[in-house]
């Protein structure tokens, strides 16, 4: 099945101005961007869902503007209405992630400054005991890096399996091993199913990201060497 990421691009508000966007973007997102408080905040959405929408129009052949979301599950997940690829979005900062597939995918990024310091309140919020036990032996700044690796690989999962952050993270477990892993969770319907997750390489310093996808049937893959069509996908 194809996938394919856009990872981490800055973005570039000046090159996506007001009366472009309005081109673009539904009545919808024009509404979700003047709801925000700050301007920069309201002009980064804006930015960051049009230049989404030509990258999803590039790839499936389609105006931009033309493109129908819709959403489905307790966590409204978005999706391309009508059609049968998968898509997720993910933004922190000023740099955003996209990924788009023939199967469930999740895409995640954040900032590393959010997790630095010994955040053990976060700790405790979303990992598993025995994720919990680990990350506590370790020291700055692999506490940090370890810890928002923990994040961005389970809020990936979650937005594959269409529940986000209506599940506790605690509930799930990830492992901090060098990727790529398989595990077996179900989605927001209850069907179990398989998951392959990567972290995201190359990024900017300062960035941490996780991918997730569906792979096929219920039952365990046969090996799990990496996955050299991901591993591409996710190459900037």
């Amino acid at each position: 099945m194809r996938i394919e990421a856009w990872t981490c691009r800055p973005i570039d508000v000046e090159a996506w101005p007001l009366e472009v966007c309005e081109r673009i973007l539904s009545s919808d997102e024009l509404d979700r961007a003047n709801r925000f408080i700050r301007q920069a905040d309201a002009e980064r959405f804006r930015a960051s869902h049009a230049a989404l929408r030509l990258w999803l129009g590039e790839r499936l052949e389609m105006p931009p503007a033309d493109l129908k979301f819709a959403v489905t599950g307790p966590a409204d997940k978005p999706m391309l209405d009508a059609l049968p690829w998968r898509f997720s979005l993910s933004h922190t900062d000023s740099h955003w992630a996209a990924a788009v597939g023939e199967c469930a995918v999740g895409i995640d990024i954040e900032c590393l400054d959010r997790f630095a310091g010994r955040k053990d309140g976060l700790a405790r919020m979303i990992l598993s005991t025995a994720e919990r036990e680990a990350w506590s032996q370790l020291k700055e700044p692999c506490a940090t890096h370890v810890l928002a690796q923990f994040w961005t690989r389970k809020e990936a999962l979650l937005k594959a399996i269409g529940t986000g952050l209506h599940r506790s993270m605690a509930s799930v477990s990830v492992g901090c091993e060098p990727g790529p892993v398989t595990l077996r969770a179900s989605d927001a319907e209850g069907r179990p199913g398989w998951w392959t997750l990567n972290d995201l390489p190359g990024l900017p310093s300062g960035l941490a990201g996780a991918l997730t996808r569906q792979r096929g049937g219920l039952h365990p893959p046969a090996t799990k060497c990496a996955d050299a069509l991901i591993r591409e996908a996710c190459t900037p």
